[in-house]
């Protein structure tokens, strides 16, 4: 049933209870990551959905900058660490469209976390994001996932994969390289990121699609 894999895609993405999450490695109390968002999402209209729950300091949709479409996620930061709780609880699994968000934490950069991101391809037009956080789930926890669409918003049966390490990254390549995934033999590879800093949050400021400087905008 879709809603209980949506829920498998909350808890592969973040940690069962709050209270869980290892306070060393938050980049904010304050400041929270929102994926799955559609790829024609609007500042304004996740602005719409947040801001009941604090008042919003800064808000950003990272864009591809060609293109300017959504790459499926973008941050949020509250003036109180108490307001970012209290969206984490109430925007969590918000459906916008055809996707229900995940909000969670926005991470600390660290250097484990490089060469974290899995190119997988082949995989065919007809798995969905939630599926594939599923696949990898198995090999450690989902930070973000972007699957490449077409501009009609088709899948063009690729994505990248964050993980939470390097290693869970090579776990899954090892694991899924040559597997046949729907009848379809896939590929999978580590994305390795050019020698750029990392962005709050744990992303490249550069990455394979955009080479937009990720950021907040004041709202």
């Amino acid at each position: 049933m879709h809603t209980t894999r949506s829920e498998s895609v909350t808890f592969a993405l973040g940690y069962t209870h709050l209270s869980d999450f290892p306070t060393d490695r938050l980049e904010s109390p304050r400041r929270l990551i929102i994926n799955f968002l559609p790829q024609n999402s609007t500042d304004d209209e996740v602005m719409r959905i947040f801001a009941p729950f604090g008042r919003v300091i800064n808000l950003k949709v990272i864009r591809d900058k060609r293109t300017r479409s959504c790459l499926g996620y973008g941050f949020i930061e509250y003036s109180t660490p108490q307001e970012a709780i209290v969206a984490i609880e109430h925007g969590n699994g918000v459906q916008l469209r055809n996707k229900r968000l995940k909000v969670w934490y926005s991470r600390k950069p660290a250097p484990g976390m490089r060469d974290s991101n899995v190119y997988v391809q082949n995989y065919g037009e007809m798995l969905e994001d939630w599926q594939l956080v599923d696949i990898f789930s198995q090999f450690g926890r989902v930070i973000n996932m972007n699957m490449l669409r077409d501009k009609q918003g088709k899948s063009r049966g690729a994505a990248f994969v964050r993980m939470d390490s390097h290693e869970e990254a090579v776990q899954a390549v090892n694991a899924l390289n040559g597997t046949m995934i729907g009848g379809k033999r896939i590929f999978a590879k580590i994305h390795e990121a050019p020698a750029v800093p990392l962005h709050k949050g744990g992303i490249p400021w550069q990455d394979i699609d955009n080479n937009e400087e990720y950021g907040f905008m004041a709202s």
